[in-house]
């Protein structure tokens, strides 16, 4: 059993009591937002041990019903971190969300407080109905989404980029993220970022390992950073490359 069929299970015994009782009233009941509700039925999300520590007192749970639910917890995040990602998206599935505004999105679903409504979404992230009605369809279209009964929710799948084959929608979308970062330098206030940089000279033997090591700490840092109740948006650039100029270069 996961932790998405155990939620359906207490909601189907809540309404067996009460044919009326809906996905809201048991997110109210439960003291999350339903956006957040959809995201842990739909298996997308893993609660905290603070959520957690909260469902359980909303759903009277025994201890020994508390442990249980502990180790169907350890048992996905084990099952999640040993599969690595499920596919690579080609050129063409990345050029449909290469807008950074597609990937805003696309985190957005990741907040505590999500509901999965167009409106909601746009007033969020200050972008226009039309735009996000758009951006939807896009991620929809690449398999990043999907319309289920409770509203668009995240699928499943982990996804990543090609990392060594060159791409003009990959540059042009980390061009547009690199833009972002340079405005928030004068427009965000410095204990709201972290904006770092150390000039080495280094051995290319050791690169490869060394850009390992960064995805490593990507991998960290994002469980880190979205675990706990989430409501922010952020992007995370990690620059590794030659200051001076080169003989010559691949043309990526």
């Amino acid at each position: 059993m996961e932790f998405s069929v155990f939620l359906k299970e207490q909601h189907e015994r809540r309404r067996l009591r009460n044919p009326q009782y809906s996905l809201r009233a048991f997110a109210r009941d439960l003291g999350v937002s339903s956006g957040r509700l959809t995201d842990y039925l739909s298996g997308n999300t893993i609660p905290s041990e603070s959520t957690l520590q909260k469902l359980s007192s909303s759903l009277a749970l025994s201890s020994l019903e508390m442990e249980s639910v502990r180790e169907l917890l350890e048992k996905q995040k084990y099952m999640s971190r040993g599969q690595g990602f499920d596919r690579q998206l080609t050129e063409e599935e990345f050029k449909q969300v290469s807008d950074w505004r597609c990937w805003s999105i696309l985190s957005l679903f990741k907040s505590s407080e999500f509901q999965p409504e167009i409106s909601w979404i746009a007033q969020k992230t200050k972008f226009s109905v039309q735009e996000v009605e758009e951006h939807i369809r896009n991620l929809e279209n690449a398999g990043l989404v999907k319309l289920t009964e409770y509203g668009y929710v995240r699928t499943n799948q982990r996804i990543t980029t090609s990392n060594e084959v060159p791409s003009q929608a990959i540059r042009q979308a980390h061009k547009q993220f690199l833009k972002i970062a340079e405005a928030a330098m004068d427009n965000v206030p410095v204990d709201k970022r972290d904006m770092t940089s150390m000039t080495m000279c280094i051995s290319l033997e050791n690169l490869p390992k060394a850009k390992s090591l960064i995805a490593e700490f990507r991998a960290k840092l994002s469980e880190l950073l979205e675990s706990g109740h989430t409501t922010e948006i952020y992007n995370l650039n990690v620059a590794l490359f030659p200051v001076l100029p080169q003989d010559s270069y691949d043309n990526e």
